[in-house]
């Protein structure tokens, strides 16, 4: 059963980004003719490493605790700094009961 499967060697993870540069080439050349929607989607969905290096940093790199004070956030109620989490992840910080303004909230609600 084996003998029926091809050995065709895979393509090379250089090829795929040599490709996808050169597609974001064409399409930011003002002189050249417009690209066709494929090579644009290519380009806008193509790997960036720049966003890896923009997630690196704002998981290892974190406010210190002065960087903290100095924005009037005290660090003890901090549960989670911001980009460790997902897409989308905020952070997590324990706020003051009163700095919460939820109009379905009753003012006893907010003082609790």
């Amino acid at each position: 059963m084996s003998d029926s499967i091809p050995k065709a060697p895979g393509p090379n993870p250089s090829d795929d980004r040599a490709r996808n540069d050169a597609l974001r080439e064409r399409t930011e050349r003002d002189d050249e003719q417009a690209s066709s929607d494929r090579e644009q989607r290519a380009a806008d969905t193509s790997y960036s490493p720049s966003s890896e290096r923009e997630m690196d940093a704002s998981q290892t790199q974190q406010r210190d605790r002065s960087d903290l004070e100095a924005d009037g956030i005290d660090p003890s109620r901090v549960v989670a700094a911001p980009g460790t989490g997902g897409a989308d992840d905020a952070g997590d910080v324990e706020p003051e009961p009163g700095d919460l303004n939820l109009p379905w909230q009753s003012e006893e609600d907010r003082q609790v």
